[in-house]
């Protein structure tokens, strides 16, 4: 994927921001923390990092609701086959239907049957521990840019305030470079 970049004019030096693949991993402490060192890269790269995460909030709660749906979808076909297999009949040879007690009891216990049903378990315990903590970085993440829109709002930045003062590097998976303006 090429990398995205967005040139920002100030009067003396353009501000390249270069949009790279956000690592699959990273160090939540880092993701969550301001660097009060540079807040004018924080404040201009947050938005883009709420969106990364948004993102990977939105596909984390879509891969455990799909877990669940398989996992229920086998849970049903595995009752449906025991309701059939436990019917029995009444003392006076009437249909007698098993309760969805025994049907689930059943189902449980059969080691074999209930293997793919358990696997599925496990996965949507997992992915819902997964969503969980991509829910908790959201709001971690949230919290940031929120604390940042109060910074900014209360220093009445100007554009030669971020010229002047952003240090290069990388911020909140935005790499920041300062280039001498281009002559027209």
């Amino acid at each position: 994927m090429a990398k995205e970049s967005v040139i920002i004019p100030f009067k003396n030096k353009d501000i390249v921001l270069k949009f790279e693949e956000f690592d699959s991993e990273i160090d939540v402490d880092d993701a969550v923390k301001i660097d009060y060192h540079n807040l004018f890269a924080e404040i201009i790269t947050i938005p883009v990092m709420m969106n990364r995460i948004g993102m990977w909030k939105a596909q984390s709660e879509n891969d455990y609701a799909l877990a669940r749906l398989a996992r229920d979808i086998n849970a049903a076909k595995l009752g449906e086959q025991y309701r059939r297999k436990l019917m029995g009949k009444d003392s006076k040879g009437n249909p007698k239907m098993p309760t969805k007690d025994q049907v689930d009891n059943a189902v449980l216990l059969d080691d074999e049957m209930s293997k793919k049903i358990k696997g599925h378990h496990h996965r949507c315990i997992r992915l819902q521990k997964e969503a969980a903590y991509m829910d908790s970085l959201y709001w971690a993440v949230k919290s940031k840019e929120m604390k940042l829109n109060r910074i900014s709002d209360s220093m009445n930045l100007i554009p030669e305030e971020f010229e002047k003062n952003i240090v290069e590097g990388k911020w909140n998976g935005i790499l920041i470079k300062a280039q001498k303006k281009k002559p027209i």
